[in-house]
């Protein structure tokens, strides 16, 4: 049987008096059509798929803390290897200043090499002419001594050249040890130089083994590093195929709770719109609240809770336009203060259709709607049949 289109006077408040309550119970009673039961199959169904769900959803927090365990950890691996690689070119700046060093050392050694031959070659020649002097001096001593001072042309000139003779000897012994004291001084000087050299070669050596173990630490950082980002990647895709799977096995989920008969998804049901609920069921209040009254930013569409059957759009005294669902053979959705609705009667819509538009709530005094939730001619709390948000 289809309802026509006269308008019932009914008492402008949501609540309503007893008789506008009557009269919408003989309204949907009278447009009763009967919806096939979907059976225990179907419940067994959707708890089957419910634990599916909650499995998966627990492998993918599995996965998100593993991702979060492999990202604290690259992040840590990513430090170590900047250290180690700012250590490198530390130790490689110190390399090269003391290469510097060994540098200006060996090109001492040079110098100092040149100066002590220069300092032997003198040292040569004095001796030379030291020898020299003694020849002479000898060959003058031997001819006093042949003649005993006889037959000597001049003695006089004799004693002045054995005299020059014994002062150069003297000079020259005095030069002879002051090249002496300078070689010594030389080859102290490079003493310490290659005492020096040995130990800037052993700190050289020192820090080429660091760098050498820096080097080797490196490669296992970018090794682990890879490992590490192959792992993540892999976690990654395991949490990305678990969440498409997730959300298949949700939107199988709601088919079948779409095709669940609506007394079995109680507490399942989605919104009709998404607000502020200013207005609760309270059937003891006076007047008495039958069901809810949600605020809205602005006018909003209004989807069925479940699959069911327009048996009523048309505007209703004080409540404006109302759509009236009727699911099965005992349980109604009402949708009230619309602003306008695309639905006909005796339609069949699914859940989550979009049934109408938001409109001007008087008691809120703004956009909004009033839902409520029949069985049989008694209204339930919607909010208990509603999902939990």
């Amino acid at each position: 049987m289809r309802l026509n289109n006269r308008r019932p006077h009914l008492v402008p408040h949501p609540a309503g008096s007893v008789g506008q309550w009557i009269l919408f119970a003989a309204l949907v009673l009278c447009c009763a059509f009967f919806f096939p039961e979907t059976g225990l199959a179907a419940a067994s169904s959707a708890n089957t798929l419910q634990k599916q769900i909650q499995q998966e959803q627990t492998k993918a927090k599995t996965r998100r803390d593993s991702l979060s365990r492999l990202t604290a950890e690259e992040r840590d691996l990513d430090k170590d290897l900047a250290a180690s690689e700012k250590r490198i070119l530390s130790i490689e700046a110190s390399l090269e200043k003391e290469a510097k060093t060994l540098d200006a050392l060996a090109a001492s050694d040079l110098e100092l090499q040149a100066r002590g031959e220069a300092l032997e070659a003198e040292q040569n020649k004095t001796e030379e002419a030291m020898t020299e002097v003694l020849r002479v001096l000898w060959e003058l001593h031997a001819r006093r001594e042949s003649v005993k001072g006889r037959d000597l042309p001049d003695w006089h000139v004799t004693d002045r050249e054995h005299a020059w003779s014994l002062e150069l000897f003297a000079s020259l012994d005095g030069y002879r040890k002051t090249i002496a004291d300078q070689q010594k001084d030389l080859e102290t000087v490079a003493s310490k130089r290659a005492a020096l050299s040995k130990d800037v070669a052993a700190r050289i050596a020192a820090r080429n083994s660091e760098k050498e173990k820096l080097l080797q630490n490196r490669v296992q950082y970018e090794q682990r590093l890879a490992g590490l980002r192959k792992q993540k990647q892999e976690t990654e895709e395991e949490l990305t195929a678990i969440l498409a799977l997730v959300q298949n096995l949700n939107l199988r989920m709601q088919a079948e709770e779409e095709q669940t008969d609506i007394a079995k998804a109680k507490g399942k049901l989605p919104w009709p719109v998404t607000g502020s609920v200013k207005g609760r069921f309270s059937p003891s209040a006076k007047p008495p609240v039958r069901g809810m009254t949600v605020a809205l930013d602005g006018n909003t569409p209004v989807r069925a809770v479940h699959r069911g059957k327009v048996v009523h759009n048309d505007v209703l005294r004080g409540i404006g336009r109302v759509v009236i669902l009727m699911h099965g053979e005992e349980y109604y959705s009402l949708y009230a203060f619309l602003s306008e609705s695309p639905v006909q009667i005796g339609q069949d819509v699914d859940r989550g259709a979009v049934v109408g538009t938001s409109g001007f709530v008087t008691s809120l005094n703004g956009p909004g709607l009033y839902f409520e939730l029949r069985y049989h001619q008694n209204a339930v709390n919607p909010e208990q049949w509603l999902r939990k948000l």
